[in-house]
């Protein structure tokens, strides 16, 4: 892993999971071009697609969409889902997500060989985020993926047994990884027994040099850390007023002259709660609004 910065233009991506929660679930019925038009529409460049069980995903998979349409995927995301059947995903502590992920997503392993069969049917090698492997599971860094990169987390670094920044790079190095997606909100997880990338503002320079790509992800409810307020990050996204870590973070990461790929992993029932809280209805062009003064107030502060 070479430690420089990617020269890439500040263009902002969209995870296509912004599309598809329990407050959007009609969306797993729009054809892959109508899906295309609304995240370029709310100002986004392409789409980093995680291998949904959707009607675009069906079209994708076998070749039914545009050149445009294909354009427009610039990323893999490797599946989350870990459940193996049914019973795991009911047994799971937030059954709801589980239940919808084991719907919506096949499991975490398996959807390696999928998203390397989608490459061939789009006609390029893309670069991907993966999930560190369990003990005796395939990592996906020997696939023919265009980079292989992960997000560093506190529990990564426990499994890991590494500390610091280089101990943490020289391991992911060993294991076949290209460099990092850093997730602004996973990174700010409570280190656990001594093993975490805390305090941010110590860490996050030192990891910039590595990094591929970076995550703006808020109004992670679905991921609870009482000591960030994630929801009033978002709403800071919104409006672009008053301070938050998160935008303290992205200003850190101007000044340093970061360059890179930037995704926005915003759940759409996070936008679908600010508005309700503010007696507003929720529609898909009000989400793409939200998403439209997202986009442009990241790239205002990262300038």
């Amino acid at each position: 892993m070479n430690k420089e910065a990617p020269q890439l233009s500040l263009e902002v991506d969209s995870s296509v999971g912004n599309l598809f929660d329990k407050s959007t679930l009609y969306t797993v019925a729009w054809p892959m071009g109508k899906l295309v038009d609304t995240i370029k529409e709310a100002g986004y460049r392409g789409i980093e697609w995680h291998p949904l069980r959707i009607v675009a995903g069906a079209q994708m998979n076998a070749g039914l969409i545009c050149k445009d349409d294909k354009d427009a995927i610039v990323s893999l995301h490797q599946s989350y889902r870990s459940e193996k059947n049914l019973l795991e995903a009911w047994r799971h502590q937030n059954r709801a997500l589980a239940l919808m992920s084991y719907v919506l997503l096949p499991e975490r392993v398996s959807s390696l060989q999928k998203l390397e069969k989608l490459q061939g049917v789009l006609g390029k090698a893309l670069p991907i985020v993966l999930y560190p492997s369990n003990l005796g599971e395939e990592s996906g860094t020997d696939r023919s993926f265009a980079e292989k990169i992960f997000q560093p987390t506190s529990e990564i670094m426990y499994r890991w047994d590494v500390r610091g920044v280089d101990d943490l790079i020289e391991e992911s190095r060993k294991r076949g990884y290209d460099g990092l997606c850093l997730d602004l909100f996973l990174m700010r997880e409570k280190d656990i027994e001594g093993f975490g990338l805390n305090p941010w503002q110590e860490i996050l320079p030192q990891l910039l040099p590595y990094t591929k790509e970076l995550q703006v992800s808020a109004g992670r409810g679905d991921i609870p850390q009482e000591h960030i307020d994630t929801y009033q990050e978002l709403e800071n996204l919104l409006t672009d007023k008053g301070d938050s870590e998160l935008t303290e973070m992205l200003e850190v990461i101007r000044s340093s002259g970061w360059k890179g790929r930037v995704v926005t992993e915003i759940p759409g029932a996070s936008l679908h709660e600010i508005r309700k809280k503010n007696g507003n209805f929720t529609s898909m062009k009000d989400l793409i609004e939200d998403h439209k003064k997202i986009v442009g107030n990241i790239q205002d502060i990262l300038g």
